[in-house]
């Protein structure tokens, strides 16, 4: 249902105008903080370069291909270090894989 006005900040007005009109449920970052103090970390996944986004209840990968992992879904993480040598080190790959046996492998994430 519309309000007659909306104030706020502008990503909070859109998302309840958003969901006024649409009745969908919008998933909001939760808790989680990167170095930077963003809500997602820098990552790779196959070829492409995006951002990973850790959830209450998933992780969500954008912007291609966008990729929601439920944290039901899951059967184990496993994180990866970069071997020794280079300015990799900074760096670590994180796998996750569901319990279908399918594999997400999300690299180069800063440390």
């Amino acid at each position: 249902k519309l309000e007659k006005s909306y104030k706020g900040l502008i990503h909070d007005v859109f998302t309840n105008v958003l969901r006024a009109l649409s009745s969908a449920k919008v998933t909001r970052p939760g808790k989680f903080r990167s170095c930077q103090d963003g809500y997602a970390v820098k990552s790779s996944l196959k070829a492409e370069d995006g951002v990973l986004y850790p959830l209450e209840k998933s992780f969500f990968f954008l912007p291609k291909p966008p990729t929601l992992i439920l944290h039901e879904e899951i059967d184990y993480v496993e994180f990866q270090r970069h071997v020794a040598g280079g300015s990799n080190m900074h760096y670590f790959d994180l796998l996750i894989r569901l319990k279908t046996e399918q594999e997400h492998l999300f690299r180069n994430i800063q440390r």
